[in-house]
């Protein structure tokens, strides 16, 4: 074990005055120093900045988060850099596991991955994602950022690799500044290369389904899944965005055909395994339904797979599904045990409430 290192914190930040000081109140226990690039703000941003750090920097917007990110590399004097956003959160207790980490990082560590999602929402339940990002490198190795939009900083092969599943950074955002700024940084990246790059393709992707552009989103993803090799990681990356617009679009026939096809190119995830099922249920078909949900239950989820992972595929939905099948099967103490296992993990949300309220009725003393 180390006897310790230092960390460098480093953020990019624009009018960010809502969510800054929420952000810096959980990076200043664990960092040995704060650097902030302001890229044009003209609220206080700045001056909430300098209340946590006198290491703040200006630096034009020219619609390239990597540039800005470099900028704020370059600053960094400490063993490890570290990026967060603004509309990032610490929360007390994991920003003491990180100061804690400080100290018993393996000597070898070249890069940490701490988990990264929002907080639970039991109203909109695809809003409850989880990935592991690649949050600290080894100064030495002078990570530089890549990509305009979305950007990447590549990892060294040989590189080693420190997982820290018991943090998670919490993604909280506010407000949204600038609504067409993908967009128009995409324009950019389309415009300055012949052949787009599959990750950027995967990101259009998923602001067409955002945009309810489901005929762009789709063409896109099929584009994608024609790459040679195939794409796994970038297609798992659009895989949700590409559903729902097959669904919006009320292809639910293709839809199976596709998800197989995907199966057979090794994408089995919880969220294709659960489509899988609910598409079937969708057309009565209930043995294959019933195949599919209780296969997605019995698939183990491992973030260190370096993809996103929708918390609400893991049980929630594949047990709200196997409810309403069993319901359809006549087998109603089955509909209802698989009913109180979703009800355990959302209780709030409203098709439980709705479904609580169907199997209290059920249940009634007579």
């Amino acid at each position: 074990m180390s006897e310790g290192v230092t960390l460098s914190v480093c953020m990019i930040v624009r009018d960010e005055s809502p969510v800054l000081a929420r952000c810096l109140d959980g990076v200043r226990v664990f960092a040995d120093e704060i650097i902030i690039v302001d890229t044009g703000s003209v609220d206080d941003t700045k001056q909430i900045a300098r209340r946590y750090t006198d290491r703040v920097y200006d630096f034009p917007w020219i619609d390239d988060f990597s540039a800005a990110r470099n900028v704020s590399y370059s600053y960094a004097s400490k063993d490890y850099v570290m990026w967060l956003d603004a509309d990032d959160v610490v929360s007390p207790a994991d920003a003491e596991e990180l100061k804690a980490l400080k100290k018993t990082l393996p000597r070898e560590t070249d890069v940490v991955y701490l988990l990264y999602g929002g907080e639970t929402d039991q109203k909109n339940i695809m809003n409850n994602m989880v990935l592991f990002r690649d949050r600290w490198m080894r100064r030495s190795l002078n990570p530089r950022w890549q990509g305009r939009l979305h950007e990447f900083i590549p990892c060294p092969p040989e590189a080693v690799r420190y997982f820290a599943d018991r943090i998670r950074i919490l993604h909280c955002k506010v407000r949204v500044n600038d609504p067409d700024r993908n967009m128009r940084i995409h324009r950019l990246c389309m415009a300055e290369q012949k052949e787009p790059p599959v990750r950027d393709l995967s990101f259009l992707c998923n602001e067409y389904f955002g945009q309810e552009r489901y005929s762009d989103a789709v063409s896109l993803f099929n584009e994608l899944t024609a790459r040679d090799p195939f794409p796994r990681h970038e297609v798992c990356f659009a895989l949700l965005a590409y559903i729902q617009s097959m669904k919006a679009l009320k292809k639910t026939d293709e839809l199976i055909g596709r998800l197989l096809s995907l199966r057979e190119n090794g994408i089995e995830n919880e969220m294709l395994l659960c489509e899988l099922g609910a598409a079937c249920l969708a057309r009565n078909q209930l043995e294959e339904a019933e195949h599919w949900l209780l296969e997605t239950l019995r698939t183990p989820v491992d973030y260190r797979d370096m993809m996103i992972h929708f918390e609400a595929y893991r049980e929630f939905i594949p047990c709200q599904k196997l409810s309403k099948l069993y319901m359809l099967l006549g087998k109603e103490e089955l509909a209802y045990q698989f009913f109180t296992r979703a009800e355990k993990i959302y209780p709030e949300n409203r098709s439980i409430r709705v479904n609580r309220l169907y199997f209290a009725s059920r249940h009634a003393p007579a």
